[in-house]
């Protein structure tokens, strides 16, 4: 089973006038790497292209995050969905992280349960967890749960087969310590008829 991290966007353009300070205003209006096609911009459109660009870091790092720490169970690179800036150029607004989630039947507990946790800590990596990266962790945390309960049952089960193997053994012992007083007794009874 292939699963999906993803981060998801929120809209930054939305009263982005209204909360940023005059100084900045005034920086972006002096921004000396504005291109050419972007001189001719408003100011809120340059305003949306640094919420932009400010979007596709988070949304970068938050998928570098999960590929930092799902390294082999990720299925290739991360992949970004793009929109189109004010001045033409196109942003990352949403990307996602496929991992492998797919866990073997025959596997050992063991290797279910460190699977499992690595698949929850890549799941949980970037400081701000999507809805859906937070759904794969948890998935992982209850395959992980059911893993260790199979384990704790076969470890019962052993030290039951344990418990009742040296049980046998004991038994088997008295039984054997039994046999030989029973001999030694019968042989002494026997000496004890030929002097009466």
């Amino acid at each position: 089973m292939i699963d999906t991290l993803s981060s998801y966007s929120t809209n930054l353009y939305d009263n982005t006038l209204q909360k940023l300070p005059e100084t900045l205003k005034k920086y972006i209006n002096n921004d000396n790497t504005v291109s050419e096609n972007e001189k001719d911009l408003t100011l809120k459109e340059k305003l949306d292209i640094k919420s932009l660009q400010q979007m596709e870091r988070n949304i970068q790092q938050h998928e570098n995050e999960h590929m930092r720490v799902a390294r082999d169970l990720a299925v290739g690179s991360p992949s970004f969905r793009y929109i189109k800036g004010p001045d033409g150029n196109m942003y990352a607004d949403e990307g996602e992280v496929e991992i492998n989630a797919s866990f073997d039947s025959n596997a050992k507990p063991e290797e279910t349960i460190e699977k499992a946790m690595k698949i929850e800590r890549a799941a949980l990596a970037p400081s701000d967890p999507s809805p859906k990266d937070i759904q794969t962790a948890m998935r992982a945390r209850i395959i992980s749960y059911r893993a260790k309960r199979k384990l704790q049952r076969e470890q019962i089960n052993e030290m039951m087969a344990n418990k009742e193997s040296a049980s046998d053994q004991v038994n088997s012992q008295g039984i054997k310590e039994y046999k030989k007083n029973a001999d030694y007794q019968r042989n002494l009874f026997q000496i004890l008829d030929l002097f009466s």
